[in-house]
């Protein structure tokens, strides 16, 4: 008796601590474009931020919310009131649909999963900075300007390019871009913001 409440306490243990198949959420899609108020779980959901499976999203009246899924390149477009949970490669409805739903290719959703979060900062930060390879720089600028012209909507360009130059540890290059895109356009606010401030964390390390 005493060993069979040995092994119950150390099942719900390791459930517990997510060592029994309970892992933490796998990031599944990005947050490309965010206006108005949209939570999860109560707290309130960033621009650019990513968003784990079977998180549960609400959003507001009035808000819009446009998401990718990295899997598929799915696109979909939520506008409040609207509540959906998310999955692996689209989102469940829990009341409403998706406003509009797209694609986008699927090596560019692989990409955008490079997405730096505070926790991804600090180990791209931990990586020597080095000069970018002129014929890499290249091939970014010419995918940026394919990117621009295929996915005119939205922030799908600016990030895969933010993306590839961070991940290169290519910090430099990184301000030069956000002055850029700062000095070309008023409705990208948020996403020098988010940006700048991972860059500011990558730096400090």
């Amino acid at each position: 008796m005493k060993k069979f409440m040995f092994l119950k306490s150390l099942l719900l243990f390791l459930a517990a601590m997510g060592l029994f198949g309970f892992a933490q959420a796998e990031d599944t899609a990005l947050v490309t474009q965010l206006n108005g108020s949209v939570k999860s779980a109560g707290e309130t959901v960033k621009p650019f931020s990513k968003l784990g499976y079977e998180d549960v999203i609400t959003v507001s009246s009035g808000a819009t919310l446009k998401i990718v899924y990295f899997d598929n390149g799915r696109q979909e477009t939520w506008n409040g009131y609207a509540k959906f949970k998310v999955g692996a490669k689209k989102s469940e409805s829990i009341n409403g649909n998706p406003f509009n739903v797209s694609k986008i290719s699927e090596k560019l959703a692989r990409r955008l999963a490079k997405t730096p979060s505070n926790k991804g900062a600090s180990r791209v930060g931990m990586v020597r900075l080095r000069d970018i390879d002129p014929i890499r720089e290249k091939e970014i600028e010419r995918n940026y300007r394919k990117y621009k012209d295929l996915y005119k909507d939205g922030n799908i360009a600016e990030i895969y390019k933010l993306n590839a130059l961070f991940n290169m540890s290519a910090y430099d290059k990184v301000d030069e871009f956000l002055d850029e895109i700062e000095s070309s356009s008023n409705s990208k606010t948020n996403l020098v913001k988010k940006y700048r401030t991972d860059l500011a964390v990558a730096r400090s390390k």
